[in-house]
């Protein structure tokens, strides 16, 4: 099966130094030795495998993109032993030719450096005989991708809903979500190229593979957990797999499956999401020393295995169920940190290749042909090695040249031993110039090398020195502020309590020396000012209003007669007494004769002279005369008329009000 996995390169850099022959193989346990770091390395687009991350600034310098965080990406597509063998040559070149095309689909016009590896072999303890056993490397490709687009391109997929999409990504744009998608990548990427170039159905055989590692009882973890029993190590993981495969072994549901883990000491933490469903699960426990755990995680790249998900847990719960049901009996996992299986057992389920004759597309005899060719065209044969060497002085892996005398031998590994061809003596010479040339280039790479190792010791030893210093620094400066911020704290509290009393007893006696000093000054106003005040604006008014009595009475007394004298210059024998005589009998005379009609107490009506009616009612208004201020007291409208009219006009007032009210109730 093909694996596939992405994931966002946090240190370009160190991917590329990974990635390149510069690093040790990672398999110097070996019995036979080291594997090569590097098997193939290719690039996509305007790059070399040398200056790949430098093509890659100037693609971004290009496009203004050199503020992006993520400079690439790394995408690795993993063989199965089942599949591929890695200590075949061929098999190794179809999984790099694989990886090329596969990294160009999932990832279009973008520069793209493709490195192939089966240096990641390991120890691991054998299922029957508990010894260690050397498992070699699977056959692996890192891509390393370009985030920001070197081409134009338009990428075209569906989602796993059936929809159709396209996205245009113009030159300097980054990768997108629709790009990294893994479910595209992994669907509709790797495993249509798996079907293409090896014949076999990809997603059916990874679920052959998981299926088989449910029946065993294997999780994730048990391979790394068997690597490292075999170098006698353990790892806290190895403790909580073992405890959780035995209840996972035994429980009939998920409650039973939690009850089961706390008698063991394992505690579950299960997060429950926003739309009720059952979200994720980790696990708490305490190992043999007492000491509790932090949180692990089920899923995860860095989880103890997708084996102990709430979902699988209960299906496997489910399926204990029915064979209680059944009558059967459930086995418990012997309490052993790891399984003991072979991540290379016999019957690990293979590839069911889709040829006509069920085997593996690269072994019929086109296939191998073409592989022929393709060696012969490339000078891959090993007198091509040889010829290649002489004739174009490059130096070739495998290939030795050796000089006796005027005789040149060319000595090639083919892998089983050396295979040595003589040379003719016309190309000694040749071979010689080749030797010194050769010589020159490794005292130089020699040279550099040493250069190089010597200044990465004094960069990690000055690195290390000024994280050192900057971590006391910053510890020391942290501490001085913690104790001066604690100092300032307290003074600042002290001083603001202290102030805030101080501010209370000034406030409170000057509240008090204001009151009374308050209280003292109404006192003194009320015994000495405000008498003063009163009797002073008494004299001013009383002054002022006599002097205004006399001068509008002199002023009445002048405009009557100058009226009066205007009036006898005009009719000499005019005389106000007489006119006034004469006008009122006037009145009276017509009183007489005309009639009114008034309505009675008992409702009939009766005609009373004009006169009576008149009288009535001048009665009534001259009685009633100064009744306009109706917002004055009894009091002071009787001082208001004694001041106006005199003394005695008073009386003469009521009694005509009492006349006028006795004539108005007769006639209602």
């Amino acid at each position: 099966m093909v694996a596939t996995m992405l994931s966002v390169t946090a240190n370009a850099w160190g991917l590329d130094r990974y990635l390149s022959p510069a690093t040790a193989a990672h398999d110097q346990a070996n019995p036979e030795g080291p594997s090569r770091r590097v098997e193939y390395c290719s690039t996509i687009g305007d790059c070399r495998p040398e200056t790949f991350l430098a093509d890659v600034g100037r693609t971004r310098a290009d496009y203004a993109q050199t503020r992006l965080d993520v400079e690439t990406y790394h995408l690795i597509l993993s063989h199965s032993h089942e599949e591929l063998d890695p200590d075949d040559p061929y098999h190794v070149w179809l999984a790099h030719e694989f990886a090329k095309e596969a990294a160009a689909k999932a990832f279009p016009g973008r520069q793209i450096k493709v490195v192939t590896q089966a240096d990641n072999g390991r120890w691991e303890q054998h299922a029957e005989s508990g010894e260690r056993v050397w498992v070699k490397g699977k056959i692996h490709s890192h891509c390393q991708i370009a985030n920001v687009a070197e081409e134009a391109v338009t990428l075209a997929w569906t989602d796993r809903d059936g929809n159709a999409k396209a996205v245009h990504y113009p030159a300097g744009r980054a990768v997108s979500s629709d790009m990294k998608n893994i479910y595209r990548i992994q669907h509709q990427v790797t495993d249509a190229l798996v079907r293409e170039r090896f014949a076999y159905d990809n997603e059916a055989y990874m679920q052959a593979c998981r299926a088989h590692a449910k029946e065993g009882n294997q999780v994730a973890g048990d391979r790394k957990a068997l690597a490292r029993q075999a170098d006698g190590t353990t790892n806290a993981y190895d403790e909580l797999r073992m405890r959780l495969r035995i209840a996972r072994a035994q429980a009939t549901s998920w409650e039973d499956y939690e009850a089961r883990l706390a008698a063991d000491g394992v505690h579950t933490l299960v997060r429950t999401s926003k739309r009720g469903g059952e979200h994720g699960v980790s696990y708490k426990w305490i190992d043999a020393s007492g000491t509790a755990s932090r949180p692990a995680r089920a899923g995860g790249r860095s989880g103890v295995g997708d084996e102990f998900k709430h979902t699988a847990i209960v299906e496997q719960c489910e399926r204990n169920a029915a064979a209680v049901e059944r009558g059967e009996t459930l086995e418990a996992p012997d309490r052993v940190l790891v399984v003991p299986t072979s991540s290379v057992a016999a019957d690990r389920p293979r590839p069911v290749y889709l040829t006509d004759d069920g085997r593996p597309p690269w072994e019929d005899e086109h296939a191998q042909a073409e592989y022929l060719a393709r060696v012969r065209a490339t000078g891959g044969t090993y007198e091509g090695r040889a010829a290649a060497v002489l004739v174009t002085g490059e130096g070739v892996d495998g290939v030795e040249l050796t000089r006796d005398g005027d005789a040149v031998t060319a000595t090639v590994d083919v892998g089983a031993g050396p295979l040595v061809m003589d040379v003719e003596p016309a190309l000694a010479a040749r071979t010689a110039a080749l030797d010194e040339r050769e010589a020159a280039i490794e005292d130089e790479w020699a040279r550099l090398a040493l250069i190089t190792e010597e200044a990465k010791g004094e960069t990690v030893v000055i690195v290390q020195e000024a994280h050192a210093e900057a971590d006391a620094i910053t510890a020391s400066a942290k501490a001085d502020a913690r104790t001066i911020r604690s100092t300032a704290t307290k003074d600042a509290t002290a001083t603001t309590l202290q102030a805030r009393r101080q501010a209370e007893e000034i406030v409170s006696d000057a509240e008090a020396d204001a009151g009374q000093i308050r209280a003292k000054a109404q006192a003194a106003w009320e015994r000495d000012e405000k008498p003063r005040l009163v009797e002073a604006t008494k004299a001013g008014v009383q002054t002022e209003l006599a002097g205004y009595k006399e001068t509008r009475k002199s002023e009445i007394d002048k405009e009557l007669a100058d009226y009066e004298a205007d009036r006898k210059a005009t009719m000499p024998e005019y005389d106000p007494k007489l006119a006034v005589q004469a006008m009122q009998a006037a009145r009276f005379d017509a009183g007489e004769r005309r009639t009114i009609p008034i309505t009675m107490k008992d409702g009939t009506t009766r005609d009373i002279k004009a006169n009576d009616v008149l009288d009535q009612d001048a009665k009534r208004i001259y009685a009633r005369q100064g009744r306009a201020l109706t917002d004055e007291t009894v009091g002071q409208r009787a001082e208001r008329v004694k001041e106006t009219l005199g003394k005695g006009t008073k009386d003469v007032n009521r009694a005509g009000e009492k006349s006028a009210d006795r004539e108005e109730s007769r006639w209602r």
